[in-house]
């Protein structure tokens, strides 16, 4: 096992996995997967990061430990930011090189009601074929993602920044 490597804001106390969308997260893939995509995003003026203090921080040091304590670890805002934003092709690509991304795609559509998600599942599985590969999935594995999604639902957290009008 190598280390982990993840995006912080300081100001906010909020995280989230640098390789983003189960993409590599070690450090030399700082920069380059989709999570430095929703880095940038939060970064501009579209998004609620923009002049706060950053910082990437490896899962091993104390300020990542105390993150994980009192943080919030936005990850599943961050992917449906970058979906957002960018659309879903990039998603599309990475579905069969990834049961993780098909089991986080499964559940923003279901859990979220996303019909956009949904929509791409069934182009790429056919229309309802996708909902039985995931029923499959579940029963071979654990599933940690169900609980991050409703978590953030709850939060409600928005990313974005709104216009003014």
């Amino acid at each position: 096992m190598g280390l982990s490597y993840f995006y912080v804001n300081r100001d906010k106390v909020q995280f989230f996995d640098s390789g983003l969308a189960c993409s590599n997260n070690r450090f030399n893939r700082v920069g380059t997967e989709p999570g430095s995509r929703a880095l940038a995003i939060l970064l501009s003026e579209h998004g609620t990061w923009q002049g706060d203090r950053i910082a990437v921080v490896g899962d091993t040091s104390e300020e990542f430990e105390e993150l994980v304590i009192r943080g919030i670890d936005i990850v599943v805002e961050a992917e449906l930011m970058l979906t957002n934003f960018d659309g879903l092709g990039w998603v599309e690509e990475r579905l069969d090189a990834s049961i993780s991304m098909f089991q986080r795609m499964c559940c923003y559509a279901l859990l979220l009601r996303r019909a956009d998600v949904a929509a791409m599942l069934d182009r790429k599985y056919g229309i309802g074929k996708w909902q039985g590969r995931y029923e499959n999935h579940l029963q071979d594995n654990t599933d940690l993602w169900t609980q991050r999604v409703i978590d953030a639902k709850n939060r409600g957290l928005d990313l974005m920044r709104r216009r003014g009008g």
